[in-house]
């Protein structure tokens, strides 16, 4: 697999700290972070709220399975402390990362709600060439399987071996409409596929594996692409 650009992240201890809403205007010493919900729970999913370092994130509750905040305004910090946590303020999921002033990220809860993941990853959001789409894959799901990731059929493999919790570069491909999207393991017959998909040109994508092979409901695997720009 080619380099993958997440940061490394481990459960840590939660400091005070303020977290910003997402306003017109960048606050001072602040990053910009995406917060995804692509843990499974079974044949009904549940909902996420994001904190960071103790605090809840304005813009970032209630975040059902396979949806995201979109991007959150959050005070930079160096060991700045991540979680997700469901009804209750009951701890799902969380790590640590270096999060710096102006730059973009994406913190993703994956897994299964039984053995729930947390992944932060930085986010190359410059501009793509004219006529391209920027696209990269990432995998949540609770199969740990290492997958192939294409856009279309044949030559088209952009990543290979993509383990559990772990997300691929950032690739241009050509702008294009009704595109399948297909993520396959050694066994294809457990391979997700998304159809009719369209990059546009000048457009960041991140399409995300979550669910399992052995799951019904909202816990079977599925494709969801999130626009980052």
């Amino acid at each position: 697999m080619k380099k993958i650009l997440a940061i490394v992240v481990t459960a840590g201890s939660i400091a005070a700290f303020s977290s910003c809403s997402k306003s017109s205007s960048a606050p001072a010493n602040s990053a910009k972070v995406l917060f995804f919900n692509g843990c499974a729970s079974g044949t009904s999913s549940i909902s996420v709220n994001a904190k960071v370092n103790g605090a809840l994130v304005n813009g970032a509750s209630n975040i059902a399975l396979d949806a995201n905040s979109n991007y959150q305004y959050v005070t930079a910090g160096a060991a700045d402390s991540f979680s997700f946590v469901i009804s209750g303020l009951t701890y799902l999921t969380g790590g640590t990362g270096n999060v710096v002033a102006n730059a973009s990220y994406t913190a993703f809860a994956g897994g299964f709600i039984n053995a729930p993941t947390f992944l932060l990853v930085s986010d190359d959001l410059s501009a793509p060439t004219s006529g391209y789409a920027k696209v990269r894959f990432v995998n949540l799901s609770g199969d740990n399987m290492l997958e192939s990731c294409y856009i279309g059929t044949g030559t088209a493999k952009l990543d290979s071996n993509l383990g559990l919790n772990a997300a691929s570069p950032f690739y241009q491909v050509p702008a294009t409409t009704g595109a399948n999207v297909f993520m396959i393991p050694a066994n294809p017959t457990l391979q997700a596929t998304l159809s009719n998909q369209n990059f546009s040109s000048g457009k960041i994508y991140t399409i995300v594996l979550t669910g399992t092979s052995a799951g019904t409901g909202s816990s079977a695997l599925a494709l969801t692409v999130l626009n980052n720009n």
